[in-house]
């Protein structure tokens, strides 16, 4: 059955957007369910270059692995619910909004700054790690 195809499914409830993925076949089971973001999830994607990406009713455009629906990036591009999202070839995303603006959301930048911030927490842990063993030798 690994080779039949998937399809995903918006369960979203007032408070959390969720997304199931099913397996095509007869009885069509729920292979999972993954809480993708927060808010309530108002449209949705088509899978690109292994990418889905999800419109909230928060205005964020959330971007997940199609594979896993691990997130990958959030967006916020609106300050209203999102009605239409595609990804672009790029990777990039493009949405509409009821806030009456058509948003291009950079996945690239978002992931950059993403990793710039890890990096920049993991420094910072260094540097009181380092701070603590100079300034105390004998251990805490």
């Amino acid at each position: 059955d690994e080779e039949k195809p998937l399809i995903f499914a918006v369960t979203s409830t007032p408070k959390e957007g969720h997304v199931a993925c099913l397996r095509v076949v007869e009885e069509m089971p729920v292979v999972k369910k993954v809480r993708v973001c927060m808010d309530p999830i108002t449209c949705m994607a088509p899978v690109r270059s292994k990418q889905i990406a999800f419109g909230t009713a928060e205005g964020q455009v959330v971007i997940c692995d199609s594979g896993s629906l691990s997130r990958k990036a959030t967006l916020k591009l609106h300050h209203a619910p999102i009605t239409k999202v595609a990804i672009l070839s790029s990777g990039d995303t493009v949405s509409v909004g009821f806030d009456y603006f058509c948003a291009l959301g950079s996945f690239n930048a978002e992931l950059q700054r993403n990793t710039r911030d890890k990096i920049i927490m993991v420094l910072i842990l260094v540097m009181i790690l380092i701070a603590v063993f100079v300034f105390n030798p004998m251990g805490l």
